[in-house]
């Protein structure tokens, strides 16, 4: 009997690509915490997965946060594995309510640091967001900004570029 490690790479690639529908389906962030698992069992796995984990990212960021640690945790990931910041293509960053001015910091040090976005998606609930990021990045793979202003749950406002 065929076990799933015995698998052909192509097919993996596409098994694992079905795998990452889109970061807003909550079944989507329970099979990344699957991936990440299944990651750990073999050199093969742990070569063909990041690029589906990292594909679609969501990072929330609040006071209770610290200001910003999802993102410093992630910028972390990203300094010492520099290979996975070429699979990032979509993030969707939330600013929630109780976040700091402080916390673009952290967030324009990741987005430096990410090549091959082509979708960003940033929610704000209080302080407009600088994007200093397009300073070290000219995002040349950019095809979509979406920018939305949060009123309770509720976006107000929604820009698309």
């Amino acid at each position: 009997m065929t076990q799933f490690s015995d698998l052909n790479d192509d097919i993996l690639h596409v098994i694992f690509k079905w795998t990452q529908s889109g970061y807003d389906d909550e079944a989507n962030t329970n099979m990344t915490s699957f991936l990440a698992e299944l990651r750990l069992l073999c050199h093969r796995f742990s070569a063909i997965i990041p690029r589906y984990m990292f594909r679609a990212i969501e990072i929330t960021i609040s006071d209770e946060e610290g200001g910003g640690s999802s993102c410093a945790l992630l910028k972390r990931t990203i300094v010492e594995n520099p290979q996975f910041a070429a699979f990032v293509r979509e993030i969707h960053i939330i600013f929630g309510h109780n976040y700091g001015a402080g916390a673009h910091g952290p967030a324009n040090a990741l987005l430096e640091r990410l090549p091959n976005i082509r979708t960003l998606w940033i929610q704000i609930a209080g302080y407009p967001f600088e994007p200093d990021f397009l300073q070290g990045n000219t995002m040349s793979h950019l095809r979509a900004v979406n920018y939305s202003w949060i009123s309770g749950t509720v976006p107000r406002t929604q820009c698309s570029i």
